[in-house]
């Protein structure tokens, strides 16, 4: 029958006792299983050999991997002649983070300043410095946005399920076999090996 997910909670333990070992893995080919309701079935077509490599909680980082964040740091800081200010020690968390919009600016009404990069600074997208080379000005106000990508985990990127189970497996190539198990109908499917 077709469920929703596992039922029992021994499933995990006994998945766990499978990690390294290769086993069949049937495949199903959703257009042609039964969904009347009462009666559904899936349409498996064949087997797959894979190797159970890892099997985690739905709600272990490293099964769901771990979401993206963004936000918006600020701060200060006052320039000397020829200094150098790195924005990660703004306490914004960013040193892996990607920055984007960044404004210095000093004074306040009609002497604020907005300062230009290129003309008063430099900065270093890799290394998230800033290198002054204006006049020395203290006060300086330093926004911007930052952006840190998610990372994936053994299962893809979702969102965290304490009752779910991720699975990882390895394809191991094509396996020869086959027998007659001796019920259901015999299709006339036999195994063959060819010899040179």
């Amino acid at each position: 029958c077709v469920d929703s997910g596992h039922s029992n909670s021994s499933w995990m333990e006994a998945l766990q006792n499978q990690v390294g070992k290769i086993k069949h893995f049937p495949v199903n080919d959703p257009d042609a299983m039964v969904r009347t309701e009462g009666r559904e079935k899936y349409a498996i077509i064949g087997f797959v050999a894979l190797r159970v490599e890892a099997v985690l909680k739905g709600n272990d980082p490293a099964a769901v991997g771990t979401p993206g964040a963004s936000g918006r740091c600020s701060g200060t800081f006052s320039f000397g002649l020829n200094s150098t200010f790195d924005i990660d020690d703004l306490g914004c968390d960013t040193s892996t983070a990607t920055i984007s919009n960044l404004t210095l600016e000093s004074g306040n009404g009609s002497k604020k300043k907005v300062h230009v990069e290129g003309t008063d600074y430099t900065f270093d997208p890799a290394s998230h410095v800033i290198s002054w080379f204006g006049a020395p000005t203290k006060d300086v106000s330093i926004a911007f946005d930052w952006a840190q990508a998610g990372s994936e985990g053994k299962c893809g990127s979702r969102a965290p399920d304490p009752n779910a189970i991720c699975l990882s497996a390895s394809w191991q190539g094509v396996q020869v076999g086959g027998s007659l198990p001796g019920n259901g109908a015999d299709f006339g499917m036999r195994a063959v090996r060819l010899d040179q």
